[in-house]
């Protein structure tokens, strides 16, 4: 009895191994498969990280050479407008000086229509000043004339100037 007891306890852990022993490997079939699998995918993530690489490296010499060509353009842009600037500012600056010089001269043209306006009435204020005083002269000696016509000519002692001239006579 003991011998049959201890042999079936000898298969009933042999099974149980066995048992064990068949979930291990199939465990272990199941992870080798799983590792077969990620590594796969780990080749092809690979492979493609290493395409995608160069691909953006080429890419990057692509977009390194647009980007020296387009900064050459640039600054060759940047130095025409830098020159076209520097002429503008001595175009400004001369037709300031001209603007300036034109002014000026403006002023000064008005300035002498000004005093010429001014002497033009100074002078015509005068003309009517010595018409007025002429008129007056004249006036006074029409009637100074006058007087002495009225008063029959006494004293007088002859028409036109007196006194010495030009070889001319004195009058009596």
């Amino acid at each position: 009895y003991l011998a049959r007891e201890a042999r079936a306890r000898c298969q009933s852990v042999q099974r149980a191994y066995s048992t064990e022993t068949a979930n291990l490997e199939q465990e272990i079939w199941k992870l080798r498969k799983e590792l077969e699998i990620e590594e796969r995918a780990n080749r092809e993530s690979e492979e493609f990280l290493r395409r995608k690489q160069a691909a953006m490296g080429s890419e990057i010499t692509v977009w390194m050479n647009r980007y020296e060509s387009e900064m050459e353009e640039h600054e060759r842009e940047l130095e025409a407008l830098k020159a076209r600037r520097a002429e503008d500012l001595v175009k400004l600056h001369d037709y300031t000086e001209r603007y300036e010089k034109d002014m000026s001269e403006k002023a000064e043209r008005e300035e002498e229509e000004r005093q010429r306006v001014e002497m033009e009435a100074i002078k015509a204020v005068e003309l009517e000043r010595k018409s007025w005083a002429a008129m007056v002269v004249q006036a006074i000696w029409r009637g100074y004339l006058a007087r002495q016509a009225a008063s029959g000519g006494k004293g007088k002692k002859g028409k036109g100037k007196g006194g010495k001239g030009k070889g001319g006579k004195k009058k009596k």
